[in-house]
C-alpha cells in the first residue's frame, strides 16, 4: 500500500523476510503480528523520513492551491449551460486553454427541449448553478468510456494512454481530446476537485516531466505480456547475467538492445547486452513500452496539463517539488484498502498450529 522506500529498515526487512522464495525462511503468523510496523503507534516507527517530506510537500502544495483559489487574481468567470448527458462533448468542442484560469459556474439544462416542457407546463430555465463537481464526475464517468483513448489492466484497473495505432487519421482527433483531458485535471487541481480516474504511475511521471524516473514496478501497473515481466524481472535479480545467459531455458540468452536504442552512430553491429549493460537494457525495454508507444498521446496530455507545472509550481514559495506519487495523491487522495476487503483475499494453506 505504501512504496517500499518510504518504510523504514525493520519494515522493509518484515517485508523482504515475508516474501521469501524459501518458505522455511518466511516469519510465522505470531512473528509478524509482533513486528514494530503493528505495535508501535502510528507514525512512530513505521514510516522514514522520505513519508514525512511527502506530507511536507502536499501540505505546502495544498495551501498553496488554497491560496489561488482564494485569491482574485482569476480571469474572467466561465458559465457553462448543458445537458448532463452532453457534458463531454460540449467540453471538447469548446475547450479553450484558458478555461484552466476561470472559476467555473455550471447549469444543468432540461433534458427535454423547450415546447415538450411548455407542454408540461413547466419552466425550461437551467437548473441551480454551482454544479460543477456534478460537471467534473460526469466528464470522468464519460471520457474513460472513449474507444481509442485508453488502455486499461484488468487487474489493477490502472488507466494508460493506449499505444499509436496504425490509424493515423483519427490521430489528430485523439490527440486534441488528450490535450483537453491535461487541462480537466490541471482544472481540477486549480478548484479542487479530484479525479476518480486511477490513472497509471507513468502519465503522472510524465506530466511533472520525470519520465526518466518511470521504472519496473510502473510498468507492472499497465497490461503487459506475462512472459516479456517475467524476463525483465528475472534480468533485474540476476546477479550474474552473464552465466545465466549461456543456459538456452532460462529465457535471457541472446538479449540484443536492437530496436531499443538508437546506436547507429557508435556501431553498425548488433550490441548484445551484459553484466554492465543489463541495467540500462531494463530502462529501455521500459521506456519503449511505457513513453515511446504511447509518446504523442502523453505530450497531447502534459501540452493541456502545461498550466501546472509552468505557471503554479514555478511560483510555489516555498519551491515545492512534486514527484509522480505527490501528483496521483494530490489529485486522487489517499488509497484506502479496508480490513474486510484485504481479508477476503488472504488465503493460508499448509499451516499447523505450531506456525500461528
Amino acid at each position: 500500500l505504501v512504496p517500499v522506500e518510504t518504510l523504514n529498515r525493520n519494515v522493509s526487512d518484515m517485508l523482504g523476510g515475508m516474501l521469501a522464495a524459501d518458505p522455511s525462511e518466511r516469519p510465522s503468523a505470531s512473528c509478524v503480528c509482533m513486528s514494530p510496523y503493528f505495535t508501535t503507534p502510528p507514525w512512530e516507527g513505521a514510516f522514514s523520513e522520505a513519508f514525512s517530506l511527502a506530507e511536507r510537500r502536499l501540505h505546502a502544495f495544498h495551501n498553496f492551491m488554497h491560496n489561488i483559489r482564494t485569491s482574485k487574481n482569476w480571469l474572467s468567470p466561465l458559465e457553462i449551460r448543458v445537458r448532463r448527458v452532453n457534458v463531454t462533448d460540449y467540453i471538447l468542442q469548446n475547450w479553450q486553454a484558458d478555461w484552466v484560469l476561470r472559476k467555473t459556474t455550471v447549469y444543468f439544462e432540461h433534458q427535454f427541449d423547450q415546447e415538450l416542457m411548455s407542454d408540461l407546463g413547466r419552466p425550461y430555465e437551467p437548473r441551480v448553478g454551482s454544479q460543477v463537481a456534478e460537471m467534473f464526475r460526469i466528464f470522468w464517468m464519460q471520457i474513460v468510456e472513449y474507444d481509442g483513448l485508453w488502455e486499461i489492466d484488468p487487474k489493477t484497473k490502472c488507466v494508460h494512454i493506449a499505444p499509436a495505432g496504425d490509424n493515423y487519421t483519427e490521430l489528430d482527433k485523439i490527440f486534441g481530446t488528450l490535450e483537453v483531458v491535461g487541462g480537466m485535471l490541471a482544472k481540477c487541481m486549480l478548484e479542487g476537485y479530484t479525479c476518480p480516474i486511477k490513472f497509471a504511475p507513468a502519465v503522472f511521471k510524465y506530466l511533472l516531466d520525470l519520465s526518466d524516473t518511470i521504472n519496473l514496478r510502473d510498468m507492472q501497473a499497465c497490461p503487459i505480456d506475462y512472459e516479456e515481466m517475467r524476463e525483465l524481472k528475472v534480468l533485474a535479480a540476476c546477479p550474474n547475467y552473464a552465466t545465466v545467459a549461456r543456459n538456452v531455458g532460462s529465457g535471457l540468452a541472446g538479449l540484443t538492445f536492437d530496436n531499443l536504442l538508437d546506436l547507429s552512430s557508435q556501431t553498425q553491429e548488433t550490441v548484445k547486452v551484459t553484466d554492465d549493460s543489463k541495467l540500462q537494457y531494463i530502462i529501455a525495454r521500459v521506456q519503449e513500452h511505457q513513453i515511446v508507444q504511447r509518446q504523442g498521446g502523453l505530450e497531447a496530455m502534459r501540452s493541456g496539463f502545461g498550466v501546472i507545472p509552468e505557471t503554479v509550481l514555478k511560483y510555489m514559495v516555498p519551491q515545492t517539488v512534486l514527484t509522480g506519487d505527490d501528483l496521483m495523491i494530490a489529485l486522487q487522495g489517499y488509497g484506502a484498502v479496508s480490513a474486510n476487503d484485504l481479508i477476503s483475499r488472504l488465503r493460508f494453506t499448509g499451516f499447523v498450529p505450531a506456525d500461528v
